[in-house]
C-alpha cells in the first residue's frame, strides 16, 4: 500500500468512526445525546453549548468551570442545587461546606468530584439536563489513551 492509499483509508476509517486527528492525537465527540459507557482512560479537550466554550484537559478543573459558568448564567438558590441527585450514584454531588474531593463553586456550593472519567461525562449530560440545555445544544470532545481504545 502507498502511502496516497493509506491516507485515504486513514481518512475514510476516521470518517466512519468519527475522529478527529490533530497532528498525531485522536479526539473524539461524545454522542451527547446517549449515555455511552466506552470513555473510561479518557480526558476531556472541550465541552459548549450555547456560546459557551470551555476547555480544559482534567476532568475535575472542566466540571468545576462547567458549574461555576452554569450558575453564573442561570443563578438559584444554592440550596436547590444540594438537591440534585444522579441516578447513577447514591452520592451527594453538591454540598454547602468544603469536603473530600470538591471543588468550590461559590461560597455556599462545593462540588464533589470524586468521579471516574465515564462518570464526569455522564454528570455532565445530566448536569445540561437539570439547567434544560438540549442535548443537540452541546457537545463535549474528549481524548481516549490508546489503553483505552
Amino acid at each position: 500500500m502507498n502511502t496516497e492509499a493509506f491516507f485515504n483509508e486513514y481518512e475514510q476509517l476516521a470518517k466512519q468512526n468519527h475522529v478527529l486527528t490533530i497532528g498525531l492525537e485522536r479526539r473524539y465527540p461524545h454522542n451527547m445525546l446517549q449515555k455511552t459507557f466506552n470513555w473510561e482512560y479518557s480526558t476531556p479537550i472541550e465541552v459548549g453549548f450555547k456560546d459557551c466554550r470551555i476547555v480544559k484537559h482534567s476532568w475535575t478543573n472542566l466540571l468545576q468551570d462547567l458549574v461555576v459558568t452554569l450558575t453564573q448564567m442561570y443563578p438559584s438558590d444554592p440550596f436547590e442545587l444540594y438537591q440534585f441527585k444522579t441516578d447513577w450514584s447514591k452520592a451527594d454531588v453538591f454540598r454547602p461546606e468544603p469536603f473530600i474531593n470538591c471543588k468550590k463553586i461559590n461560597k455556599n456550593l462545593y462540588l464533589n468530584v470524586n468521579f471516574t472519567a465515564l462518570h464526569a461525562i455522564w454528570f455532565i449530560q445530566d448536569i445540561f439536563s437539570y439547567y434544560k440545555i438540549k442535548p443537540e445544544e452541546s457537545f463535549l470532545v474528549v481524548h481516549q489513551a490508546p489503553k483505552g481504545e
